[in-house]
């Protein structure tokens, strides 16, 4: 059975499609700035790498555009909590992920150990959890032994993975 309501609710939604759009089925004859103006995908921006010494000015210049702009593309920025490896937007678009993906063999990501890198500088460079490095390094090297890779990513580790308990200073 159908209700009054219903047809009532289903028309009225039919009318102010038609004011909109001309018609119920005019949809798909709208110019195409129209039709993808409902939805439509953002590209990544082009993006600089922050380095010790670093604030919205320098950046901004870096960029080649005004600090209205550095402000406009990188709205949610705090200058004052710049980290080094932090990505800025030097355009418009949305920043492009960080993180790393499996080789395409299946393998795991690897990153180079050298003295003086730590767990923390991995987590802020790729954007992983400690968890996650956990994760991917639980079936590779374990704590006393040295290697000189670490699993960065999700993939069948490789015989030079570590595990993020040796990442820290790890002797050569």
């Amino acid at each position: 059975m159908v209700f009054h309501w219903q047809v009532v609710a289903a028309s009225a939604l039919q009318a102010l499609h038609a004011l909109a759009f001309g018609s119920w089925n005019d949809f798909d004859a709208l110019p195409v700035f129209q039709r993808d103006s409902f939805l439509s995908e953002r590209a990544d921006c082009r993006v600089l790498s922050v380095v010790s010494g670093d604030g919205c000015a320098s950046l901004a210049q870096k960029c080649g555009i005004s600090g209205a702009d550095f402000t406009k593309f990188n709205p949610t920025l705090d200058c004052s909590k710049l980290a080094v490896d932090d990505w800025v937007c030097c355009s418009s678009g949305t920043l492009p992920s960080k993180r790393p993906s499996q080789n395409p063999d299946g393998s795991c990501f690897s990153v180079d150990v050298v003295d003086g890198s730590f767990c923390g500088q991995w987590i802020t460079k790729y954007a992983v959890t400690e968890a996650e490095i956990n994760t991917w390094n639980s079936q590779t090297w374990r704590t006393g032994q040295t290697s000189p890779e670490g699993t960065a990513s999700a993939g069948h580790p490789d015989v030079h993975c570590i595990a993020p308990s040796i990442c820290f200073t790890p002797s050569r």
